[in-house]
């Protein structure tokens, strides 16, 4: 199965498909994503189907929710979780626009099958 298929099966899993039942849109940077789950504002993860074709689960959040006193313990608490359940995830930074970023920690999926893919997203909505 193509990681198109994979994505468009996630998003709908997630309740994340658009009013026209397509992958939302993302950036310049990935053609779609859905929300896993949202865990502050500013701090989330995401299903990301990327422009290179390859399809990642991440943990992004911003640089004012990591500096905030609250959501900064959430993000701490947050990674620590991410890299327990996938000690293989790497460190990256993601430029939204030349004054805005996220900071994060990702892992390429687009191996898996798609039964091993929703076991991650079920294991991941109980963990956080």
């Amino acid at each position: 199965m193509q990681n198109t298929e994979k994505m468009k099966l996630l998003a709908e899993k997630l309740g994340q498909l658009n009013n026209d039942g397509k992958v939302k849109g993302r950036t310049a940077n990935s053609k779609g994503h859905a929300v896993i789950i949202q865990l502050c504002q500013g701090c989330s993860v995401w299903v990301i189907h990327e422009k290179d074709d390859s399809l990642q689960i991440t943990l992004e959040f911003t640089k004012a929710a990591k500096e905030s006193k609250a959501k900064g313990i959430i993000c701490e608490d947050s990674i620590q979780k991410f890299k327990e359940l996938f000690p293989d995830a790497k460190e990256f930074m993601r430029e939204l626009s030349q004054s805005n970023s996220k900071n994060g920690w990702g892992l390429n999926v687009g191996n898996k099958k798609i039964d091993e893919l929703y076991g991650m997203i079920d294991t991941l909505k109980r963990r956080f």
